[in-house]
């Protein structure tokens, strides 16, 4: 994963759960326009894609970076409100069922206590690492991302 969405991980349960954090900040480069609310806005398909890189790594800590996911179907996906400026989203994923090659789990993205985005049985296949990256360099990433403040 080149490109990050999620800010840190502030908690997690290997093969089970995690939290993650996405600030959205007024320098930050992916916010559109919203006529409907005219403000910038954090993209709905973005804060998908947040969740499910949260989810990403907590597979990759969970196998200790010898599993990365790919996506082979989407359950059913509910967004509400805009995430704008100065918004914390929570990143909450939650695995539903575990196997050797395959993963389904269920997310969503809060602020606050209100869920702005919520999808649910999401298939996903698990690949070996081998001959796909780097390890030291995925654990610089893990590293900073499920640190303590």
């Amino acid at each position: 994963m080149r490109f990050h969405l999620v800010d840190k991980i502030i908690d997690y349960t290997p093969w089970k759960s995690a939290i993650g954090i996405k600030n959205i900040t007024v320098v930050d480069e992916l916010l559109e326009y919203s006529s409907e609310i005219e403000a910038k806005v954090f993209p709905k398909t973005l804060l998908c894609e947040c969740v499910l890189q949260t989810c990403a790594w907590l597979i990759v800590k969970s196998s200790n970076s010898t599993k990365r996911p790919v996506i082979l179907k989407f359950g059913n996906i509910e967004y509400g409100r805009n995430a704008c400026i100065g918004d914390k989203v929570q990143l909450i994923v939650e695995i539903l069922s575990y196997s050797e090659d395959t993963v389904t789990i269920s997310g969503c993205a809060k602020v606050e206590d209100e869920k702005i985005l919520c999808f649910d049985e999401c298939l996903i296949s698990l690949l070996s690492t081998d001959d796909l990256e780097c390890r030291e360099d995925t654990q610089t990433i893990i590293d900073c991302l499920f640190r303590e403040d």
